[in-house]
C-alpha cells in the first residue's frame, strides 16, 4: 500500500481517537448543563416564565411547551399507500466512509512497521 495512504490512514485513526476524547468531555459538560436546567425547572414550578436579577444583569427564563405536528408515516402508508408513494421516496443523500481496525498488531510489530514506513518516507522520528 502507498505510504501516503498509510500515513493518511494512521492520521485518520488518531483524529478519531481525539474526537472520541472530545466527545467524552462534551458529554460530561452536557450532563452538568442538564443538572443546572433541572434546578431551574424545579425553581420555576408551574410557571412558564421568570425574571431573575443578578447584580447588574437580568435573566429572562422561560419554560414553555413546544408543539410539533408530525405525519404518522406508518399509518399513512397503511391507509393511503398511493399518497405515501407519491410524496415519500428514498434517495441516496450521502455515502458513508467507514474505517475500522480489523486486526490489532502487537505493539513491537507496529513500531517496527511504523519505523520502516517513516524510513521509506525519509522521515526522521528521532528529531
Amino acid at each position: 500500500m502507498d505510504t501516503n495512504v498509510i500515513s493518511t490512514l494512521l492520521a485518520h485513526e488518531t483524529l478519531k481517537a481525539e474526537k472520541s476524547a472530545a466527545e467524552k468531555v462534551v458529554k460530561s459538560l452536557e450532563e452538568r448543563i442538564d443538572a443546572t436546567k433541572a434546578i431551574l425547572i424545579e425553581q420555576l414550578g408551574a410557571s412558564c416564565e421568570a425574571v431573575c436579577e443578578v447584580d447588574d444583569d437580568e435573566f429572562a427564563i422561560t419554560y414553555k411547551p413546544v408543539f410539533k405536528e408530525k405525519v404518522n408515516k406508518e399509518a399513512l402508508k397503511a391507509n393511503h399507500p398511493d399518497i405515501y408513494e407519491q410524496y415519500f421516496s428514498k434517495e441516496i443523500s450521502y455515502r458513508k466512509l467507514n474505517v475500522k481496525r480489523v486486526k490489532k498488531k502487537k505493539k513491537a510489530e507496529a513500531a517496527v512497521a511504523s519505523a520502516a514506513a517513516n524510513a521509506a518516507d525519509g522521515i526522521d522520528v528521532a528529531a
